[in-house]
C-alpha cells in the first residue's frame, strides 16, 4: 500500500461485455452497480410495503409487524451525524479496477468548497494513470490517493449477495481479483462521530462478494472490502458491524427532538443470507434494530420494505434527503407518465414504496417536501433526492449539491427549477452538478461519502 497527495479526473464506462469472463462478472456486479440488479417483478409480493418503528433499546423484527420486547440499554459510542449537518470538511470517493479515470466524479469533487480534504481509494493497477489527471485538476492540492491491492485469488468459489436473498456461488478455476474496489463510496461504509470528535468507519462484513477454497474443508471466508483498512493510515480507524449495510440504503434524521435512522430492508435479507454462512460475522435477524440503534447513536429504527426494494428504486437516498428542522425532502414522481405496460409496472412499484414513506414519516412528524422526478428520470435511476446536503464550514449556511441531469448547454429542466425554488425557500444554497452516473444506475450522493 502507498498513499500520495494527488487529484484527478476519472473516466468512467459500463463494461462492454458483462459475462465475458469471471472476472468480468465480478466486476458488473460489484462495480457496475450498487448490488445485483435484475428487472423488477412487483407480481403481487412486492407491491405492497411495510414499515417497522422500534426503540433503539428494543426488539423489534418480524415481517411486517412490531413485536417488541425491552433490551437492556446500551449507551451508544458513535454518533451518525446527519449530513446537514456536517460540514465536508473530509469526504471519500472510490475506483474501481476497471475504471481508471474520474469521469463520473470530478464535477461532485469540483463542487465541493475549497476547504474540502478529500480521500480517493484507488485500486493499484490504475493508481499511475489515475494520478496523471489528478495533477491537472483544481482539487489536486487537496486530495490524498490511498492505493490498495486488489488480492487476486485463483480456484475456490465466490458468493455474491443478490439483493436481500439468499447468497449465490459462482465457481472459479482462473485468477480474478477479489478487492477491485468500486465507484460508489457512499455504500462502502458509514461514518459515525465519536465522544472526541474523531471518526470511526462502521464497515460491513462484505461489500458484494466473499471468496473460500472450496477445496480446503472449513476453509476461511474472505471479503471484498479488506483494502478499507487502508484508511487507518489517515487516521480513519474502521469497526465491523455484523450487518450487511450499504450506506446509501440507510439514512439519519431527527424530527420532534427523536434522532431516527431509516434503513432499507434488503439490509436485513442481506444480513440473514450471510448468518447462514458467516453467523460470528452477521447479526440475528431479531437483534438488527438494536444493534444498529446503539452503532449509529439513534432513539428509533424504521425500517422500510420486505424483502427487496424496488428495482428501480432499490436504495433510500434515491427516494428521500433529510434537511433539518424536522423537514424531508421525498421524491415524487411527475409526469408524463409511460405507456409501456412494464415501465407502467416499475413506476407504481416506486409510488408505492414512497407512498410508505410518506405515510410514516407523516406519522413520525416530519414536515414533507417534495423533491420532484420526471418518471422518465425514475426510469434511468435519476433522482433529484440523490444530493448532498451539508452545512457550509466557512459561512455556516445550509447548503446541498443537487444533480443536474441534461444538457449543460440547455437550461435547466423545470422539475430542476422547482426543486431549486423549494430548497431556496428553506435556506439552502443551491449548488448545480452536472452528471451522468445515471447510466451506472447510481447518483452523485452515491459516488461520494461525507466523512465529517
Amino acid at each position: 500500500m502507498r498513499f500520495s497527495i494527488f487529484a484527478g479526473d476519472f473516466r468512467f464506462s459500463p463494461c462492454a461485455s458483462i459475462m465475458t469472463s469471471i472476472q468480468s462478472l465480478i466486476e458488473t456486479c460489484m462495480s457496475w452497480c450498487h448490488s445485483t440488479v435484475g428487472e423488477y417483478d412487483v407480481r403481487g409480493k412486492i407491491v405492497r410495503f411495510a414499515a417497522i418503528t422500534c426503540s433503539a433499546a428494543m426488539i423489534a423484527f418480524s415481517c411486517g409487524t412490531a413485536d417488541a420486547q425491552p433490551l437492556p440499554a446500551k449507551r451508544s459510542k458513535h454518533y451518525a451525524v446527519p449530513e446537514y449537518e456536517r460540514t465536508m470538511k473530509r469526504v471519500l470517493v472510490s475506483l474501481a479496477k476497471s475504471f481508471g479515470s474520474l469521469e463520473y466524479q470530478d464535477a461532485v469533487l469540483l463542487a465541493t468548497p475549497e476547504y474540502t480534504n478529500i480521500v480517493m481509494l484507488v485500486p493499484e493497477n490504475v493508481s499511475d494513470a489515475v494520478s496523471m489527471e489528478l495533477n491537472n485538476t483544481r482539487y489536486a492540492s487537496r486530495t490524498m490517493v490511498v492505493e490498495f491491492d486488489t488480492k487476486p485469488v485463483s480456484n475456490g468459489s465466490l458468493l455474491f449477495f443478490d439483493r436481500g436473498e439468499d447468497l449465490y456461488p459462482v465457481k472459479i478455476s482462473q485468477t480474478v481479483d477479489l478487492q477491485i474496489g468500486t465507484l460508489w463510496a457512499q455504500d462502502v461504509l458509514i461514518p459515525v462521530r465519536n465522544p472526541d470528535g474523531t471518526v470511526t468507519l462502521l464497515v460491513p462484513p462484505a461489500d458484494g462478494c466473499l471468496w473460500f477454497d472450496d477445496r480446503v474443508v472449513g476453509a476461511n471466508l474472505f471479503s471484498d472490502n479488506g483494502y478499507l483498512v487502508e484508511l487507518s493510515m489517515l487516521g480513519l480507524m474502521s469497526e465491523e458491524i455484523p450487518i450487511a449495510a450499504k450506506g446509501g440504503n440507510i439514512m439519519t434524521g431527527e424530527a420532534g427532538g427523536v434522532r431516527y435512522a431509516f434503513v432499507g430492508s434488503e439490509i436485513v435479507g442481506n444480513t440473514a443470507a450471510l448468518r447462514k454462512l458467516i453467523p460470528d460475522h452477521a447479526a440475528p435477524f431479531t437483534v438488527i434494530p438494536n444493534l444498529l440503534g446503539n452503532e449509529l447513536g439513534v432513539d428509533k429504527i424504521v425500517v422500510f420494505g420486505r424483502g427487496k426494494q424496488p428495482g428501480h428504486l432499490y436504495h433510500l437516498d434515491q427516494a428521500v434527503m433529510f434537511l433539518g428542522d424536522s423537514i424531508a425532502g421525498v421524491t415524487r414522481i411527475t409526469g408524463p407518465m409511460p405507456t409501456d405496460e412494464h415501465e407502467i409496472a416499475i413506476i407504481k412499484s416506486v409510488e408505492d414504496f414512497l407512498a410508505s414513506i410518506r405515510e410514516n414519516f407523516n406519522v413520525l412528524g416530519f414536515t414533507i417536501i417534495d423533491i420532484n422526478t420526471p418518471a422518465q428520470r425514475a426510469l434511468n435511476y435519476q433522482y433529484y433526492a440523490n444530493a448532498l446536503p451539508f452545512t457550509n464550514f466557512m459561512t455556516g449556511r445550509r447548503t446541498i449539491l443537487l444533480p443536474v441531469f441534461n444538457d449543460s448547454s440547455k437550461s435547466p429542466e423545470r422539475e430542476f427549477v422547482v426543486n431549486r425554488s423549494r430548497l431556496e425557500a428553506l435556506g439552502y444554497d443551491v449548488v448545480p452538478v452536472p452528471t451522468k452516473a445515471g447510466k451506472l444506475m447510481g447518483g452523485i450522493h452515491c459516488l461520494m461519502n461525507v466523512l465529517e
